[in-house]
This record gives C-alpha cells, sequence and structure tokens, in this order.
C-alpha cells in the first residue's frame, strides 16, 4: 500500500463484529447489504481489498496499534483514510457516523459520539 501504516492488522473477529454493526447501521438508515457486502467494507477501512484479501493476510505480522494509542498525525491520516475507503464504497453520507458506531480500530477519548447519528451505546 501507498499509505503508511496501511493495512492495519485487526483481529478477525473485531472485522467480523464491525461488519455486523455496520450492516444494523446501514439497514436503521434504509440501506440493505449483505453480511459479505459488509465484511468487504470493514477490512477495505483497514487498507484490504476484500474479506479474501484479509483472510490471506500474514498472520505473523503483529497488531496494529488502536487509535487511543496514536499520535495525533498519526490518528488524523487514519481517520482520513477510513472515510475515503467509506466513501469509495458510496457510503460518504453515513463515514463518520460508520467510524464512530462501528469502531473498527479503537477511539480517541474526549470524541463523544453524537446520540442522533447512530443508535445509542447502550443498542451495542
Amino acid at each position: 500500500m501507498i499509505e503508511a501504516g496501511l493495512p492495519i492488522y485487526m483481529p478477525e473477529y473485531r472485522v467480523k463484529r464491525v461488519a455486523t454493526r455496520l450492516k444494523k447501521f446501514l439497514r436503521k438508515s434504509g440501506v440493505d447489504i449483505s453480511h459479505l457486502e459488509a465484511l468487504d467494507v470493514a477490512v477495505q477501512i483497514l487498507g484490504f481489498d476484500d474479506w479474501p484479501a484479509f483472510r490471506n493476510r500474514d498472520l505473523d505480522v503483529p497488531l496494529s496499534p488502536f487509535d487511543e494509542q496514536l499520535s495525533d498525525d498519526d490518528f488524523l491520516a487514519r481517520d482520513d483514510f477510513q472515510t475515503r475507503a467509506l466513501a469509495e464504497a458510496g457510503l460518504a453520507q453515513y463515514a463518520r457516523q460508520i467510524l464512530d458506531w462501528t469502531n473498527p480500530t479503537g477511539s480517541r477519548p474526549g470524541k463523544p459520539m453524537v446520540a442522533d447519528e447512530g443508535p445509542s451505546p447502550a443498542s451495542r
């Protein structure tokens, strides 16, 4: 990949959880996607081409740091990449809400989710 820090290596169980949250969020927003499409989007925001590419990743590569472990500049670069990846997947209008609600790579302290932009944290 051209961008530094990509792809982002997260555990498979976390990616599957992000895909499930993504699908639920989009369904509540009136957009239906298949589970495989949700998996593809979940790994595209990590810098992989699709679910099969993620499944074939090098398992010896250490996991990437979570957002809260990054410098501000690295976090902003990651957030920008993930926002662009969602736009490329046709989800630009939901990008911020998706990242805040699905929490694909961690969260930054002090960055609360806006309640009317997605399901409440209690419904997760």
